[in-house]
């Protein structure tokens, strides 16, 4: 199984992260899997860890670091296809998608999906509508 995070709002918004070994750590620190810029001032050294359980995944929070999953505050959480995992309260967004196999490119309607969802964080239509056309690019 692979599992990816799709940046959507942050200093990497619109990059997608591929990993096919557990434990994944998010966080500022250069050992980090997904390692965050300090643009992303929300963002711990070590916010949080992916784990296995179960045949599935969990996220779990640093010490005294903040995590949202589906806009709910968790310190731990399974998570599911499709997740909104928030770094930090106002920290960064990415969603959370498992592959069965790994696949060269994404399926038209989750390219879709990540590409409304990455631009929807934008204010005004042309921001919107130039931020979709960009991220439509990078994913073709």
């Amino acid at each position: 199984m692979t599992f990816v995070f799709v940046h959507l709002t942050g200093s990497h918004r619109g990059r997608t992260d591929r990993f096919h070994a557990l434990p994944v750590t998010l966080g500022t620190s250069p050992e980090a899997d997904v390692r965050f810029s300090g643009k992303d001032r929300k963002v711990q050294p070590e916010h949080a860890r992916v784990v296995g359980q179960n045949g599935g995944y969990r996220i779990q929070a640093g010490p005294g670091a903040a995590l949202l999953v589906n806009g709910v505050p968790v310190e731990s959480a399974q998570l599911l296809e499709g997740d909104l995992v928030q770094v930090g309260e106002g920290g960064p967004r990415l969603r959370f998608r498992v592959r069965a196999r790994v696949r060269r490119h994404k399926a038209v309607r989750e390219m879709w999906s990540d590409c409304r969802d990455v631009a929807g964080q934008c204010r005004g239509r042309l921001s919107y509508a130039g931020t979709l056309a960009r991220q439509v690019w990078r994913e073709g």
